[in-house]
């Protein structure tokens, strides 16, 4: 919340070198999202394409392994393996070649990455106010 009240807004940036620095970090994550619309898009795409894989994995496992019998369930989980890399890598490759659905909500990804550009600029915040505990206590 201190990110979103005192950082992001730049009439409320924190005037010494710690929220100057996480005000420069700030803006600068916001701009590689900015600048870019079809990078965050895709960043995000990946991200749940990734997501629904796991959860595809997980479904799988649970159903399909206790369905066969001792001997078959360490082949099937291999084959399984195989088959959900197979799928990543042309995901993957669909994602280089710029095949991004339509359907993406440009409001839904711009959401996402304001939520992580607030979370990597509070982590980097926690960074700066450490190194300026541990260099006034040591």
């Amino acid at each position: 919340m201190w990110i979103l009240d005192a950082i992001a807004p730049k009439h409320a940036l924190t005037k010494n070198h710690i929220g100057e620095k996480l005000g420069e970090f700030y803006d600068s994550r916001k701009a590689q999202f900015q600048d870019n619309p079809e990078l965050w898009k895709q960043k995000a795409v990946a991200r749940l394409q990734q997501q629904a894989l796991v959860e595809f994995k997980r479904s799988l496992t649970q159903n399909l392994i206790p369905m066969v019998s001792k001997e078959l369930q360490g082949q099937l989980e291999v084959t399984l393996n195989l088959t959900l890399q197979t799928m990543q890598m042309g995901l993957n490759a669909s994602m280089v070649a710029g095949d991004i659905a339509p359907g993406v909500k440009d409001k839904e990804v711009r959401g996402g990455f304001g939520n992580l550009v607030i979370s990597q600029t509070a982590a980097y915040g926690c960074r700066l106010l450490f190194k300026e505990l541990k260099g006034v206590v040591v």
